[in-house]
């Protein structure tokens, strides 16, 4: 039998895939357990979020509210160094188990799933990341590769992991705050990196990620915020600097629904791939020359 309290009604308008990463100032950080509150009540029914660079304890807090309010369902990956506090992991393990035990009592799927995005870009060895997966993996909490991209210094980096990760088993994850040639080139040379960039995903070989379902939705079923509150459509706009607004509470809905996509390119007029990336209208000029017939 189950619970009245797991019906679920989906609002109109409102994201279903939100990012949220640290800022170039940490301490200006407005994301607090009140600013997490005002997100999940804007969210749609069986959101992903994303968080890459944040505390851990953001991701106690997010789950402390889901638990309290018994109404919303989520899909949440959060980035972590293998340095992370044992003590800290346990509280999440800990918090996470009781999704589980719920599931179990009420006979339906957990309300939560979990992934954690390994930082490999410290002290982090391949073989030590394989041995934290496996620690997850025995708690039900997914296990992902994750690299930062700052330049061409690190692409040595990446070619590594990827000449020693399996192809279909461990994809590997790459945050970047710049897309240049180097990083696209290595893209389109190797098939398990996958970017936050969806259209660039999407333009690559056909890499699907799990809520292509959603489509573009840039701004309004797509979300990329900053931990200082600035709100981006999406991660394309936040590589070409081009943000909504700075996100104040109870605020977020009405600059999601005044928000108005950018036109599409003279340039993707005509392109055969152009059904690939949907016409995305952030596409990073990189790109554009090395993948899109707007560089030919």
């Amino acid at each position: 039998m189950i619970s009245p309290k797991f019906y679920f009604k989906n609002k109109p308008c409102c994201p279903q895939e939100i990012k949220i990463a640290a800022s170039a100032d940490p301490a200006r950080s407005r994301i607090d357990r009140s600013f997490l509150r005002h997100l999940l009540n804007s969210a749609g029914l069986s959101s992903l979020f994303t968080f890459i660079g944040m505390p851990p304890v953001l991701l106690k807090d997010m789950l402390d509210i889901l638990w309290e309010t018994k109404t919303l369902s989520c899909e949440l990956k959060f980035e972590i160094d293998a340095d992370c506090p044992a003590k800290t992991l346990r509280m999440i393990f800990e918090r996470f188990a009781d999704f589980e035990q719920e599931a179990r009592k009420f006979q339906i799927l957990p309300r939560v799933k979990l992934s954690l995005l390994i930082n490999l870009n410290g002290k982090c060895s391949l073989n030590k990341f394989k041995r934290i997966r496996g620690k997850l993996q025995a708690q039900g909490v997914g296990g992902f590769a994750l690299l930062h991209y700052a330049g061409p210094g690190d692409l040595i980096l990446i070619r590594k992991v990827c000449a020693q990760l399996q192809l279909k088993n461990d994809p590997l994850i790459v945050y970047s705050r710049v897309m240049d040639k180097d990083l696209v080139r290595t893209l389109v040379q190797n098939n398990n990196i996958f970017t936050f960039h969806d259209g660039l995903n999407r333009r690559c070989y056909g890499r699907l990620e799990k809520n292509l379902k959603i489509g573009c939705g840039a701004g309004k079923k797509r979300l990329f915020i900053l931990s200082d509150g600035t709100v981006y459509p999406c991660y394309g706009a936040f590589l070409q600097a081009k943000p909504m607004g700075i996100a104040h509470a109870g605020q977020l809905a009405g600059m999601i629904g005044r928000y108005v996509l950018p036109k599409v390119s003279e340039k993707c007029r005509g392109c055969k791939k152009s059904a690939d990336c949907e016409k995305c209208r952030f596409m990073p000029p990189a790109v554009e020359k090395i993948l899109c017939k707007a560089g030919r």
